[in-house]
């Protein structure tokens, strides 16, 4: 292989790591902006589910 095929074959391994990474962190925020509801009817925004385990003081 030349030295240009070369590098179009490590961008093309950059670009396809970069957008697996890019996808799953479209995930994340997808699952995070999912903990927010709106009350439609109230016209705000209703306070986000909380999965957080407080501690004692």
């Amino acid at each position: 292989m030349d030295q240009s095929t070369q590098q179009n074959a490590a961008m093309v391994e950059q670009s396809t790591a970069a957008a697996a990474t890019l996808s799953a962190e479209a995930s994340r925020l997808r699952d995070l902006v999912n903990q927010f509801t709106l009350d439609r009817d109230a016209g705000h925004v209703a306070e986000p589910r909380r999965n957080v385990r407080t501690m004692a003081a």
